[in-house]
């Protein structure tokens, strides 16, 4: 009689574990998956921003991507207003960039910029109509080509993909 072996489902996988050798194998897959996952995930990251780079300097206001983020910044916050530093906090980037680029949002009238009261030190910027214009129009540019680069991938897959690193994004911002 041979002897029974007893199977074990593996976390988050469909696949089951039915001997020592294919535990062994099971493992140096997570291994690969391990160093190849950051790669792709630093690949994609990398095609995607030149990508939408190349895209924006195409419209017609010629934004650079993080002039881009920056007006998207305003479109999701529940005040009108917000500063240079929590917009660098935001987007975690220098208040050195912000300033560069809020300074060239200002000059071709995107967004305004008004002296705070309460610090005089500081300064409020709040996106104007035409920046919100031109915010709708480069997103209207933007959403077609994200779409188009991942309409291979259900709606389903999406929603449990943006589920998933949204946890992580969480995780992350917690251990600052």
């Amino acid at each position: 009689m041979k002897p029974v072996t007893i199977a074990r489902a593996q976390p988050h996988s469909n696949l089951v574990s039915l001997s020592s050798s294919q535990e062994t194998a099971s493992a140096n897959r997570k291994e690969s998956f391990d160093g190849c996952f950051m790669h792709v995930i630093h690949q994609l990251h990398v095609a995607i921003e030149k990508h939408l780079e190349h895209v924006l300097s195409l419209h017609e206001e010629k934004l650079s991507l993080s002039q881009f983020m920056i007006l998207v910044r305003f479109s999701c916050s529940p005040s009108s207003f917000m500063t240079q530093a929590k917009l660098a906090s935001d987007l975690d980037l220098t208040e050195a960039t912000i300033s560069r680029h809020t300074q060239t949002l200002v000059s071709k009238k995107f967004l305004t910029k008004e002296r705070d009261i309460m610090n005089r030190k500081s300064y409020n910027l709040k996106l104007s109509p035409l920046g919100k214009k031109t915010l709708m129009s480069a997103k209207k540019l933007i959403m077609g080509e994200l779409d188009a680069c991942f309409s291979h991938i259900s709606e389903i897959d999406k929603k449990t993909i943006i589920g998933d690193f949204t946890t992580t994004l969480r995780f992350l911002q917690q251990k600052k």
